[in-house]
C-alpha cells in the first residue's frame, strides 16, 4: 500500500523524492490506516496531524488506546516510514485530509449521522442486525428442541425396554435430521459472526477462529450431514409412496397425514400482522415441507429403479429433508411459548425470537415457498418487511438475551465478547502477549536491515 499510494495521492515533488528511495528499498515504508477501534469509517479516526507554523511541519498524535494503528503488522516492527492516515487540524478540525458477535457490535462504532456527534453503535445499523439476530433467533430455538430432545429420549427408552419398536424409524429419521440441521446452520452461523465482526474476528483473541475450527468436525462426525439429510428425505419419501398401505404418520411426521390440505391449501396471509400468527407460520411450514416431499416422490415414481431415482434426485432429498427439520425445530419452540412460563415479558421475547427465526427462514428460503405454489409475491414481501420490523424489536434487549445463556467470559474465550464490553484495552493486551512484540524491532533488524537502508541512502545521495 505505500508505494501505490504514494503513486496515486502524492504531490508530483512528493513523487519526485519519495518513489525512488520506496521502489529501491532505500527506505522501507508501511501503510497506516486502520486504528484498533476504528476501521472502515475513516473520518472517525482519533489520530490527529496539527500543524505546526514554527516548524511548517505536523504534530501527530494518537491519543487513546482506540487510536493505535492496528494493521500494518510485521512492517510494523521494520518499517522506517508509514503513510499515517489522521485527522487533519489547523485552527480548527478539519477531518481526515487523505482519507463473540453482538456484544462486540454493541461495543463496536462506525460512522454518525452527523458530523461531531458519537458513532452509532455498529448493532444498531439493519444491515448488521439482519446478519445477527436471527442466528441469536436460532440459538434459543435449537436449545429448545434439545431439551424436547431430551424429554424424547427418555420415552423412547421407556418404548424400547418394553418391546415396542413401532417407532423407530421415525425417532432415527428425526433425530439424524436435527443432528444434520443444528450442527451445518451452527456451523455457518460461527463464520457468520466472524464476519460481522470485521477484521478484529479474524484474530485468534476473538475466539471465533478456535471455536471454528472447533466446531466444525461435528458437521462430519456422527454422520456426514449430507448423507444424514439424504436418509431423511428417502424417509419421508418412502412414507408417501407407501402411505394407503402403511400405519398413519406419527410424530414428527404426522403433518403428512394432512397430505391432501397441506397441497390444496394455500397461505391466507393478507397483512403483514398476519404472519405473526403461530397458526399461519406453521402452517406455511406445514405446506411447503409437505409439498416439496409430495413432489419429489412423483418425480420418484417415474424411475424403473427407485434407487436410481433416489440418486438422481438426491440434491432435492436434502431440500426436503432441511425443510422437513426445520418445521420440527419451529414447531418445538411454539410448543414452548404454549408451556408454563410464568414472566409475560420473558414470554414477549421468546415469541419475538420464535417470529424471527420462522420469517428468517421464510425469506432465507422463499423461493421454495413460491415454487411449490403456497404463497404470492406480495405475501413474500409482507413477510420481508415484517422481519424488518421484528429485527428492530429485538435490538433493545438484544444484550440481555445474550446475557442469559450465562457464558462466563473464561467460557467464551473471546476479547470481543467481554462480559464487561471492555474490548479495546484487553485486545492491546492480548496483542503484547505475542512473543512478535517482544522488542521493539524484529529480530536481525539492526544486523541485517538498517545496514542495507543506511548504504542504499548512502549511494543515493552520492
Amino acid at each position: 500500500m505505500f508505494v501505490p499510494v504514494l503513486r496515486t495521492q502524492a504531490t508530483a515533488e512528493q513523487q519526485k523524492k519519495w518513489l525512488p528511495l520506496a521502489t529501491s528499498m532505500s527506505v522501507i515504508g508501511c501503510y497506516a490506516q486502520t486504528e484498533i477501534g476504528h476501521g472502515s469509517n475513516v473520518q472517525g479516526l482519533e489520530t490527529t496531524a496539527t500543524f505546526d507554523p514554527s516548524t511548517d511541519g505536523f504534530i501527530l498524535n494518537s491519543p487513546t488506546l482506540t487510536s493505535t494503528k492496528w494493521w500494518p503488522g510485521g512492517l510494523g516492527k521494520v518499517a522506517t516510514h508509514a503513510i499515517v492516515h489522521a485527522r487533519l487540524i489547523l485552527d480548527k478540525d478539519y477531518g481526515v485530509h487523505v482519507t463473540i458477535a453482538v456484544r462486540y457490535s454493541a461495543v463496536r462504532r462506525q460512522f454518525s449521522l452527523d458530523n461531531g456527534n458519537r458513532e452509532i453503535q455498529v448493532l444498531d445499523y439493519p444491515t448488521q442486525q439482519q446478519k445477527i439476530f436471527p442466528l441469536l433467533a436460532s440459538a434459543y430455538a435449537f436449545r429448545f428442541v434439545g431439551q424436547w430432545m431430551e424429554s424424547l429420549y427418555s420415552e423412547v427408552m421407556y418404548q424400547f425396554e418394553n418391546d415396542n419398536f413401532s417407532a423407530l424409524a421415525e425417532i432415527h429419521a428425526c433425530t439424524s435430521g436435527i443432528k444434520a440441521l443444528t450442527t451445518s446452520v451452527t456451523a455457518d452461523a460461527i463464520e457468520k459472526c466472524r464476519k460481522a465482526c470485521g477484521g478484529h474476528g479474524y484474530l485468534c483473541a476473538s475466539g471465533l477462529p478456535e471455536l471454528f475450527a472447533a466446531y466444525i468436525p461435528a458437521c462430519t462426525y456422527e454422520g456426514d450431514n449430507t448423507i444424514l439429510f439424504i436418509q431423511v428425505g428417502k424417509f419421508l419419501v418412502k412414507m408417501i409412496l407407501n402411505m394407503k398401505t402403511s400405519l398413519r404418520p406419527q410424530g414428527t411426521t404426522q403433518y403428512l397425514a394432512d397430505l391432501d390440505l397441506h397441497t390444496t391449501k394455500d397461505c391466507e396471509v393478507s397483512d403483514e400482522d398476519d404472519w405473526l400468527s403461530s397458526n399461519i407460520i406453521l402452517g406455511a411450514f406445514e405446506a411447503r415441507a409437505a409439498r416439496l416431499a409430495l413432489s419429489i416422490s412423483r418425480h420418484i415414481q417415474k424411475f424403473p429403479d427407485q434407487d436410481a431415482g433416489f440418486e438422481e434426485l438426491s440434491v432435492d432429498l436434502v431440500s426436503v429433508a432441511r425443510a422437513h427439520c426445520q418445521l420440527i425445530v419451529l414447531s418445538k419452540f411454539i410448543d414452548k411459548l404454549h408451556g408454563a412460563i410464568p414472566d409475560l415479558n420473558v414470554k414477549k421475547q421468546l415469541q419475538l425470537l420464535c417470529n424471527t427465526y420462522g420469517l428468517s427462514l421464510v425469506c432465507e428460503h422463499v423461493e421454495e415457498f413460491l415454487v411449490t405454489g403456497y404463497m404470492t409475491k406480495r405475501q413474500a414481501n409482507l413477510a420481508r418487511h415484517q422481519l424488518r420490523c421484528l429485527l428492530s424489536d429485538v435490538r433493545p434487549n438484544a444484550i440481555a438475551l445474550v446475557d442469559s445463556f450465562d457464558h462466563t467470559d473464561h467460557y467464551l474465550g473471546s476479547v470481543l465478547g467481554r462480559y464487561d464490553g471492555d474490548v479495546y484495552t484487553h485486545l492491546y493486551r492480548e496483542a503484547l502477549k505475542d512473543p512478535f512484540n517482544n522488542s521493539a524491532v524484529t529480530e536481525g533488524y539492526k544486523e541485517y536491515i538498517e545496514p542495507i537502508i543506511k548504504h542504499r541512502l548512502h549511494s543515493s545521495k552520492l
